[in-house]
């Protein structure tokens, strides 16, 4: 006998009964009464029920109570070509993604996701002990971590249709991989990040004795040049600009408006943003302390009254009231969590589209050089913005900066008081 619901009575007659008659219908209500006490909306209720119905239509649930990522996907390929052909149109993008990934948080919500099987890696788990390595022994970021795993992953699946074991790579192999990266279309600076990663990799392998070709020293990454006559972030006008467009009062404008003027006027990486919580802002003092990806230092900054207007403007009527997570910002919809690192990218290149704004390099890090850039151009040492970024070195903080001939001369030419 079918369990109703108080639910029930925020669909339409011909809705309720194709939500009452389709699979599922405990687990379904059990995650829309969860939702709905974590603030979620009617409306968003709604659209939701609409979707895990769907979901069912296309997911075979009788053959295993287990369902798998793999089976999610085919689910949502089906879903969009029947969407097709009934609307004679494409789904666009933002459907799609939300189609997978209200259908996953359902899933796990009521334990019905498969776990997802052991990766198996090449040359046994050298990789995983890598990684290990990395984060355990030499302090890396997260997301260091996470880039330098893949890029030794996409060289140990190359070097493994080539060699049998992890022995037999050769220094020769591993230029001819980076050869091969270069004859793809990818850019110097990035096959010099595959060259620092491959020599970490390789240093760890000779220590534990796994390879006796002292490969490591003898990677040959490309040159690239310290400094870049050009900058790569947008130009200052362009940020002022982003900075200063009108936005609407949707909850995602004025999220959206807080993280920009995060990034832009204090340089910040996206780790250090996504990781904000409320308890990191004394509004009394008007400061917040950044809690330092890359050594895991914090760092204490006065909060600019242009900063603190759009990060209030988006607590008083864009935060989620429902939500228990202490982060500063978080997702728009439920279950509530930080927003994802990878989010952020997207927020930022949005509203650089929308403004026509271009620059060799986009996202949040486009604007972390646009910062550095700007501090440089006032006059700021190098050692001033390495401060400020959160870097150990001015030599790190040239990567950012790419400041223009000129102004590194102006730099120079600053009086150190007689000092030789």
């Amino acid at each position: 006998m079918k369990t109703h619901t108080p639910l029930i009575t925020l669909f339409r007659r011909d809705v309720r009964t194709r939500h009452e008659n389709s699979p599922f219908l405990e687990e379904r209500n059990r995650y829309l009464k969860h939702l709905a006490q974590n603030g979620s909306s009617p409306r968003r209720i709604r659209t939701i029920a609409s979707i895990l119905v769907t979901l069912l239509r296309f997911l075979d649930l009788e053959t295993s109570p287990d369902v798998t990522l793999c089976a999610v996907e085919n689910a949502q390929r089906l879903w969009m070509e029947s969407f097709n052909s009934r609307h004679r149109r494409p789904v666009n993008e933002e459907s799609r993604d939300e189609f997978r990934r209200i259908a996953l948080h359902w899933l796990k919500f009521c334990d019905l996701l498969a776990p997802e099987p052991i990766p198996v890696y090449p040359y046994g788990d050298i990789l995983p002990r890598f990684v290990e390595h990395l984060r355990d022994v030499m302090g890396m970021a997260d997301e260091t971590v996470k880039k330098s795993r893949l890029q030794a992953l996409w060289f140990l699946r190359w070097a493994n249709d080539r060699r049998e074991s992890l022995s037999e790579i050769s220094s020769s192999d591993v230029q001819a991989y980076l050869a091969h990266r270069e004859s793809i279309g990818h850019k110097p600076r990035s096959i010099a990040t595959s060259s620092q990663v491959l020599r970490s990799f390789f240093r760890y392998a000779e220590e534990k004795h796994l390879t006796h070709d002292n490969i490591a020293s003898r990677i040959q990454g490309p040159s690239v040049p310290r400094y870049d006559p050009d900058p790569q972030g947008p130009r200052w006008a362009d940020i002022r600009r982003l900075i200063d467009s009108r936005v609407g009062c949707k909850a995602s404008d004025l999220r959206g408006r807080a993280i920009l003027m995060l990034f832009a006027i204090y340089g910040l990486r996206s780790s250090e943003v996504s990781r904000l919580s409320l308890d990191d802002f004394n509004w009394f003092n008007g400061t917040f302390v950044v809690r330092r990806a890359k050594h895991g230092g914090a760092q204490r900054f006065p909060l600019q009254y242009e900063v603190g207007e759009a990060i209030l403007e988006y607590l008083k009527r864009a935060r989620p009231v429902g939500c228990r997570s202490r982060n500063l910002l978080v997702t728009l919809h439920p279950p509530y969590r930080p927003v994802p690192v990878g989010s952020l990218l997207g927020v930022v290149n949005l509203r650089l589209k929308g403004l026509s704004i271009r620059s060799p390099q986009g996202g949040p890090r486009g604007l972390r050089h646009a910062c550095a850039t700007e501090l440089l151009r006032k006059g700021h040492s190098l050692s001033e913005i390495a401060d400020f970024l959160g870097h150990r070195s001015t030599g790190s903080v040239s990567v950012y900066a790419k400041p223009s001939a000129s102004s590194l001369r102006r730099v120079s030419t600053f009086d150190l008081g007689g000092l030789a």
